[in-house]
């Protein structure tokens, strides 16, 4: 009997390990998560565009995480990189999609500025204040910080931090290598495994946006209807800072106040008003830099470019992107899915992009930041690396579905709980419960990979650096984990001071990481400032500065490519 037992019992474990591999559920650990443990990543499942994406990624199986990626202070690439000179860009922007962040108003001429008015908008916002995810608007009193302060991580190249627990990241998106253009001086660096990029194994219909007007983007069928919830703001107070003066987190800090004269029109004689997140050609841009000459449904004419977005494949083709929100959502907390959020398709993925000739994510960011994205990329790029952008431009709608999922997730489990309210820190320095940086335009997501084959193209008669394989260095977390395992720094930075974080003190596990602290040093050498809760978040404030008087709320979804040869 006993022997037929125990027959029964292993035919019955072995039926079901046969039923687990059939369902491709993922390995889970003692703690219920599904990711990798150690704080390793693993190559993810690459973008389907055949159909909406997956529902929920946490019935998808993970790939074996791939060996380490060394980091190598001394790599460089096999190719001669084109130079671009400090304050431009890899395309001219002529030809690039662009977007307007708010209501902006399309004039036949150029209007003049009032001298005081001029004046008044060159000056720095004296009240800016510091504190969030991603920001949310300006605030009061004094800045903490100072340029002279022990602490600047920003010169490229010093490799002198300890601990390289570099790991590969994510390597597993498809890349097309069918390439149009001229391609030369092939440059292959230390072939050991490869990764496909994101963006040609797409099914993307060719040209299937080509029209100028502006579609509203469908909602996704995966965000949660929270019509019905309770107010769930959060309560937490001003951090205050080691001068005295408040830290606000994301979402709490007040919106500054503008003056408007009642009888002041501010459209009176324009040919049109664009809508926030209407798409235009981009055909000409003026002597001064200031405006555009732009192409769009309701018209051409110029428009003010600080307050619009432009589509960052465009101008700086040699970045990789991988836009997972808008196909499968990488934010957990501590390891585990947050429901609702976890998986989710968010927004449009992207279409074909004909200045490109391939399929690309559509990636924007106020155009004045692009310059400082650029710069930070020729930085990495002299090192044998690349930037990967994962996310720019962020819909409001998608912040606020994030934060309430995190908030409720928090409520019923403890450890959630602590992970992201233990002091020094409040839930919304992960996941602003107000209006982000990523809202506003002036901010990004993104990582560092170790470049393992390029090769240069011609777009337009301009030669770019093509990336077509890399490997993603292991960082203190996976990007988008939602928790203070995921700090820069000890505690809350004054995130709208541009000094600030040059006299605060790293994590262990940031100044143990070597492609993490390389990171840093690639987007702070180029004026982008790191976020205290996030490894991956940096700001730009002189862009924040400069459109303080009209900030964007984000309510709206980036649907078209417009693009065309520059």
């Amino acid at each position: 009997m006993r022997g037929k037992l125990s027959i029964l019992l292993s035919a019955a474990l072995l039926l079901s390990a046969l039923t687990a591999c059939r369902s491709g559920t993922a390995p889970v650990d003692g703690s219920g998560s599904s990711q990798p443990p150690g704080g390793g990543t693993a190559s993810y499942l690459g973008p389907d565009f055949t159909g909406s994406g997956p529902e929920d990624a946490s019935g998808q199986p993970l790939p074996e995480a791939e060996p380490p990626v060394e980091y190598d202070p001394n790599y460089t690439l096999d190719i001669s990189i084109p130079r671009v000179s400090h304050g431009s860009l890899e395309l001219p922007v002529q030809g690039a999609t662009g977007y307007a962040s708010v209501q902006l108003p399309l004039w036949e001429e150029i209007p003049e500025v009032p001298e005081e008015e001029a004046e008044e908008g060159s000056e720095e916002d004296p009240e800016s204040q510091p504190g969030d995810e991603s920001g949310s608007g300006s605030g009061s009193s004094s800045q903490p910080g100072d340029a002279s302060q022990p602490g600047d991580s920003s010169q490229p190249g010093d490799a002198s931090q300890t601990g390289d627990s570099s790991q590969s990241g994510d390597t597993s998106q498809t890349g097309d290598s069918s390439q149009t253009g001229d391609v030369s001086q092939i440059g292959d660096a230390s072939q050991s495994g490869s990764s496909a990029l994101p963006g040609d194994a797409f099914d993307w219909e060719e040209g299937a946006s080509s029209s100028n007007g502006l579609t509203p983007a469908p909602s996704s069928p995966f965000l949660p209807d929270f019509s019905q919830d309770e107010d769930i703001s959060d309560p937490s107070q001003p951090t205050v800072g080691p001068d005295g003066e408040l830290i606000y987190a994301p979402g709490e800090e007040p919106i500054p106040e503008v003056e408007e004269d009642p009888d002041v029109d501010p459209f009176e004689g324009a040919l049109a008003v664009l809508e926030p997140g209407t798409a235009f050609l981009i055909a000409e841009e003026s002597e001064e830099g200031d405006w555009w000459w732009v192409e769009c449904t309701q018209g051409e004419g110029w428009i003010e470019n600080r307050y619009c977005l432009i589509n960052l494949p465009d101008v700086i083709p040699s970045m990789v992107y991988n836009a997972t929100n808008s196909y499968d959502s990488r934010f957990v907390t501590l390891g585990r899915n947050i429901p609702n959020v976890t998986g989710r398709a968010f927004y449009p993925r992207g279409n074909y992009n004909r200045r490109l000739e391939r399929n690309e994510f559509m990636m924007p960011v106020l155009y004045p930041m692009s310059k400082q994205i650029c710069q930070a990329q020729q930085v990495a790029l002299a090192q044998g690396n690349t930037l990967v952008l994962y996310e720019g431009y962020r819909p409001h709608e998608v912040q606020t579905t994030v934060y309430k999922a995190l908030t409720a997730l928090s409520r019923s489990n403890p450890e959630v709980k602590e992970a992201v309210t233990g002091a020094p820190w409040n839930i919304s320095w992960f996941i602003a419960g107000g209006y982000s940086n990523h809202q506003r335009g002036f901010a990004i997501d993104v990582t560092l990979a170790k470049v393992e084959r390029a090769e240069l193209q011609n777009i337009g008669g301009h030669q770019v650096v093509r990336v077509r394989e890399y490997k993603e260095y292991t960082m203190p977390t996976p990007i988008h984990e939602l928790s203070k395992a995921s700090a820069t720094f000890v505690g809350p930075v004054a995130s709208h001071s541009p000094t600030a974080w040059k006299s605060a003190q790293l994590t262990d596990t940031m100044s143990s990481n070597k492609p993490a602290m390389a990171l840093q040093r690639c987007c702070t050498e180029a004026g982008l400032t790191p976020l205290a809760s996030e490894w991956w978040h940096f700001n730009d404030l002189e862009t924040r500065n400069s459109v303080l008087d009209n900030l964007s709320t984000g309510g709206y979804k980036i649907s078209q490519c417009l693009s065309r040869a520059p």
